[in-house]
């Protein structure tokens, strides 16, 4: 039941598929319901490794995912009849297979520069495909573009080319000077798309 809101707001998502895969497996233990120690080894696996992903994959909206695994954790416990030596070894193998989803978040580095883009817009798509759109591209990485990337939007075509926000202001306009040279580019600004 824990899982019912969570996926009746994601299933209308495009990564329902991922809600999903991650719901089917807590479905498990309810098939082990009269084997006590599977119906335990299951709650705590399904549990730990669901919390893990529930953390690692906050981003995405598996945080919807935590009561259903603390709710399969505390499930293994429930019953006393549970072996001491099962609760003595599974307790902290759950905590250590949680704890150990927590060591990329605290290595992660938040220092990298952030990257800033400007936008081109072009006169046709077939710009895009030219022949010499390639050797454009490296020139444009070799002048502070840190990606460059072609795409249409509301039937006009772009360029976005981003740059590190550390960039120096003298190799920006460098940049900029550079992007209006490339065959068929009409206008150039700082920013993004912001639709039709």
């Amino acid at each position: 039941m824990a899982m019912v809101p969570g996926l009746g707001v994601a299933l209308s998502t495009p990564l329902a598929s991922h809600f999903l895969v991650t719901a089917l497996p807590a479905l498990c233990p309810l098939y082990l319901l009269h084997r006590r120690r599977s119906f335990v080894r299951a709650c705590l696996v399904i549990g730990s490794g669901m919390l893990a992903w529930s953390l690692a994959g906050f981003l995405l909206g598996m945080f919807l995912f935590i009561p259903t695994a603390v709710l399969l954790l505390v499930a293994a416990f429930a019953d006393r009849s549970t072996r001491l030596g099962l609760r003595d070894r599974a307790v902290p193998s759950a905590l250590l297979v949680a704890g150990a989803m927590f060591v990329p978040l605290l290595t992660y580095d938040a220092g990298e520069p952030e990257s800033q883009s400007y936008q081109a817009e072009l006169d046709s798509g077939s710009r895009l495909h030219h022949q010499d759109f390639a050797a454009w591209r490296d020139q444009l990485l070799k002048s502070g573009a840190t990606r460059v990337i072609g795409y249409e939007s509301c039937e006009h075509f772009y360029l976005d080319v981003d740059f590190a926000e550390d960039l120096p202001e003298d190799r920006r306009a460098e940049l900029a000077n550079r992007i209006m040279e490339v065959p068929g580019v009409v206008e150039v600004e700082l920013g993004e798309n912001e639709g039709c």
